[in-house]
């Protein structure tokens, strides 16, 4: 019983990772692009180092 709980626990977490890893890709991207349209010359190394 006790190993069942565990798995869907971390099945749930992986799943949620997953997703939340997706989303993070597609904001970073959208991020990325508006950066890169309209940046000042400081912006480049924040993302940089956030990457």
């Amino acid at each position: 019983m006790e190993c069942w709980v565990h798995f869907k626990i971390w099945f749930l977490l992986h799943r949620l990772q997953e997703w939340v890893e997706k989303r993070t890709e597609g904001i970073c991207r959208v991020v990325h692009k508006l950066l890169e349209e309209k940046r000042p010359s400081g912006h480049k190394y924040i993302i940089d180092y956030v990457r």
